[in-house]
């Protein structure tokens, strides 16, 4: 080969090159892959007694403050749907809203399929607490409320060489994060007498979970989800996962998934499971939780008395893994609104009084320091706007009292 061919040669090349590249991303700008779940009904804003074009400027803000993207649901109907990704199908990190999406959940249908009882002490699930005064009182319910005393880890930028090794631990998710965890953690307080935000007791909730599948017809809480729920919901299987990139825990022969951090959903998937729980655990005509138990599990309980940031509205009420508005903490939406929350304003909030669904992912809105901006900011970025959306004779008669 002379070298004019050689330049021609590998000019062809880099044509050839550019040309699959450039298809590929026309591809992804044109994304028109089926979406994972193609059962929701499509209702234009105006029928569903919602403003589209509030909504539309909505979008423009939310592109500003870092969305990823965001829905809303009315009546059992998708009526706005943006993605700053094209893709539909993708998977976004729950963050903390792992807490209700997997932990909530998994309580919920441990307590519903008999397995467990929320007032159980957890010591009666790990062996290492049952001869601890302080630990050995904290039941299953002050583990899920924040109620329990167990201390949070320092965020490591913060920490510094002055970590003790149980907070190094937890957010390394080391293999021996379990027991650090369990014997490690301080108390701040004894349980049930205040409220203060704990990833440690979900860990212990994990391991809990666990002990009590043990020996079930459900392996761990994956299959505990899948076979009771997300399949049940029709949700295809890449729509969700658990687990820090399904990673598990291996305690005393068990498989142990974080209910703290680490789950990933779909947007549409995060909606249906607001849906269901919006109907009260039931999904086409099938009761797929008990009434009582969803009931119980959005409403705060189990406090020996109510902290005066949560009794004065200045922070949602902690329940099993969700928050609940009932003191009217988040000042646009009914008192009969809950929520999953996460780091960064991701948000999974229900209305049931309003018949209302809102899924948002992406990073911060503004300011959200957890136990006072955060609900603030929240509240007039997103909320906000999106009840001013609804202009039917039913917001005027149930919001916001």
């Amino acid at each position: 080969m002379n070298e004019r061919s050689g330049v021609r040669f590998w000019l062809l090349s880099f044509a050839l090159v550019a040309i699959v590249l450039l298809a590929g991303f026309a591809l992804w700008l044109n994304d028109d892959t089926p979406p994972f779940d193609e059962s929701w009904s499509i209702a234009a804003p105006a029928s569903q007694g919602m403003d589209q074009m509030a909504l539309e400027a909505l979008d423009d803000e939310l592109v500003r403050r870092s969305t990823d993207a965001w829905l809303v649901v009315r009546n059992g109907k998708i009526v706005h749907e943006w993605y700053r990704d094209p893709s539909v199908n993708r998977r976004f990190g729950a963050a903390s809203m792992s807490k209700a999406l997997v932990g909530g959940l998994g309580l919920m249908l441990a307590a519903d399929r008999g397995l467990l009882q929320w007032e159980q002490p957890a010591s009666q699930y790990v062996d290492s607490w049952r001869d601890v005064p302080q630990r050995s009182a904290v039941t299953l319910w002050q583990l899920a409320n924040h109620s329990s005393g167990m201390a949070h880890p320092v965020e490591p930028d913060e920490a510094g060489e002055e970590a003790a090794l149980w907070e190094t631990r937890f957010w390394e998710r080391h293999d021996d994060l379990m027991r650090h965890i369990e014997q490690d953690v301080p108390f701040l307080f004894q349980p049930g007498t205040a409220v203060s935000y704990s990833g440690p007791g979900y860990v212990v909730l994990s391991r809990a979970l666990g002990e009590a599948m043990r020996g079930s017809e459900w392996t761990d809480l994956k299959s505990l989800l899948d076979k009771e729920l997300m399949t049940q919901l029709d949700l295809h299987p890449q729509s969700w996962s658990i687990g820090y990139d399904d990673d598990l825990f291996r305690v005393d022969g068990l498989n142990l998934h974080a209910t703290w951090g680490g789950a990933a959903f779909t947007l549409r998937a995060t909606a249906r499971i607001g849906q269901l729980l919006l109907q009260r655990g039931v999904w086409q005509k099938r009761q797929l939780l008990s009434d009582h138990v969803v009931k119980r599990a959005i409403t705060f309980d189990g406090m020996t008395t109510t902290p005066t940031s949560i009794q004065t509205g200045q922070q949602p009420a902690p329940a099993l893994g969700w928050w609940s508005n009932e003191f009217g903490a988040l000042k646009s939406l009914p008192r009969d609104a809950f929520l999953a929350a996460g780091a960064g304003h991701r948000v999974l909030i229900v209305v049931p009084s309003l018949d209302l669904v809102i899924v948002r992912y992406g990073k911060r809105l503004g300011v959200d320091h957890w136990d006072g901006d955060f609900w603030q900011v929240l509240d007039e970025v997103l909320l906000a706007p999106v009840i001013h959306a609804i202009d039917d004779d039913h917001q005027s008669a149930t919001c916001c009292q």
